[in-house]
């Protein structure tokens, strides 16, 4: 993501628009015009270049056919954790930037130690993860791998998005497992502990010792 003007923010506001015109075309002019109406330039003026970097990326990456509103890209725009009551804080440390032949390897290895976090915990909780639960837990655990190097620029991933992709990620896979595991009934209470016995009569108390 090339640098942003800093001190005009119609002008920054400006070269949004015309990043959005390029993921979306006719779709942005028909619901919002050919520029940026005001309420876009006053959001846009409130946001710093790492937001507005970081926003573009995930927009693009989310697949969204739509433009977003105003709204919809400010919150992507803000890091996890933002805080309005505080000024905004440099960015976090970004993972190093990975070239085409170590990528996989990288965000792979990432992911495998992730994933023996989720288990580490598991066995400390006195939990086992049978086959086909470890399967759903590997396929999201890929789903993650995938879509870190898809989102990932020149400088990486910032951390807060990968912990949030991640969590994400872990909570649709409990999801699937906690939906594909066996519903038992309650068991059946056997007769002869029912009360009142086989007739549904009290038991009759034993006779009296004679004198």
């Amino acid at each position: 993501m090339g640098e942003w003007s800093a001190n005009n923010s119609v002008v920054r506001a400006t070269e949004v628009w015309t990043r959005l015109l390029g993921c979306f075309g006719e779709s942005l002019i028909r619901k919002f015009g050919d520029e940026p109406p005001q309420e876009w330039i006053a959001g846009v003026s409130m946001l710093n270049d790492y937001q507005l970097g970081q926003g573009m990326r995930r927009l693009v990456f989310s697949g969204k056919p739509h433009p977003p509103t105003l709204p919809e890209f400010m919150k992507l725009c803000r890091t996890v954790g933002h805080d309005d009551s505080i000024p905004d804080q440099p960015p976090v440390p970004l993972v190093p930037a990975l070239t085409a032949d170590d990528q996989y390897d990288e965000w792979a290895k990432a992911a495998n130690l992730h994933l023996l976090g989720v288990v580490t915990r598991a066995v400390r909780d006195r939990r086992k993860f049978d086959e086909p639960q470890t399967r759903i837990l590997v396929r999201y655990k890929n789903l993650w791998s995938d879509q870190m190097r898809l989102s990932a620029t020149s400088e990486g991933v910032p951390v807060p998005e990968q912990q949030e992709v991640w969590a994400e990620c872990m909570k649709r896979a409990e999801a699937e497992i906690s939906a594909a595991m066996p519903r038992h009934p309650p068991p059946s209470v056997p007769p002869e502990a029912r009360m009142g016995g086989d007739h549904g009569t009290a038991p009759r108390a034993p006779d009296a010792p004679s004198a």
